[in-house]
């Protein structure tokens, strides 16, 4: 997946992406989840710490594309494993501090099924944003209310695309396997269970 074909990859998403199972698209590499009993609030925050490693590893520019939006404002938030204000931080974190989350006001539920992609060039200045909105999709069923839509993470060098899910781990996209077996190496096998498309790989088109 050369640099060229990032923003094709992302604007044509549609055409080739299944949004109902992203394991299902061409290009699809791999996901990595939480093993049973592991608190999934350490949990998000390791999945985190593996993107950062990543980055920290091949420093490259990243674009974050995001149709993210909520409807919950902080004082709705609940948490299962979360004090209330602590949820309420970690939303005020992720709706204010950068472009991922848009409030809309009406119930996400009802949202329209295409939502407007953003594209947000990740800086040392939105970095904490970014970290928030992953964290709460990570730890998405254990919080009450949330967001709606799909959030991709494009490192454009290395080629990779990946997406957090809420199965509390990242799942990614590439055309080169060497891109997302570096990222995978990063997994620790005592916090997370690792799934890999191994088959099927050499018959699947190319991505756009």
């Amino acid at each position: 997946m050369k640099q060229q074909r990032m923003k094709p990859l992302v604007n044509n998403a549609q055409r080739f992406l299944d949004f109902s199972s992203y394991c299902a698209s061409p290009g699809w590499a791999g996901y990595f989840h939480s093993k049973k009993g592991i608190n999934r609030r350490a949990c998000a925050a390791a999945a985190n710490s593996i993107v950062l490693d990543y980055l920290r590893q091949h420093p490259q520019k990243v674009t974050v594309y995001s149709s993210l939006v909520t409807a919950y404002t902080q004082r709705q938030l609940r948490g299962k494993g979360y004090k209330a204000r602590e949820a309420q931080e970690l939303y005020a974190r992720a709706i204010n501090r950068g472009r991922f989350v848009q409030f809309v006001d009406y119930d996400y539920h009802d949202a329209p099924a295409e939502l407007p992609i953003r594209d947000i060039e990740l800086s040392p200045e939105n970095l904490d944003g970014f970290l928030a909105v992953s964290h709460a999709t990570l730890a998405q069923n254990t919080l009450s209310g949330g967001f709606h839509g799909h959030l991709f993470v494009v490192f454009e060098k290395s080629g990779l695309v990946i997406y957090p899910h809420d199965d509390c781990g990242y799942g990614a996209f590439d055309n080169e396997p060497a891109a997302s077996r570096a990222f995978f190496s990063l997994v620790d096998p005592e916090r997370f269970e690792l799934t890999l498309q191994t088959e099927q790989r050499a018959s699947q088109p190319p991505l756009p």
